[in-house]
């Protein structure tokens, strides 16, 4: 028996990737998918800062 090296792939990724075209550019489904939750988090963080300015 050959010694098998393991593959190295990150769990998160490792789902079937979709290729996508989103804004004329073709990404990976689960890119785009990363990419909505980073727009997400920036969107709350500005809310966060605004509403302490006001305070």
């Amino acid at each position: 028996m050959a010694c098998r090296t393991k593959r190295k792939t990150n769990k998160k990724t490792h789902r079937k990737i979709k290729i996508i075209k989103y804004k004329n550019r073709v990404i990976s489904g689960y890119q785009l998918h990363t990419q909505k939750q980073k727009q997400k988090q920036t969107k709350q963080k500005r809310l966060q800062n605004k509403t302490t300015d006001v305070n």
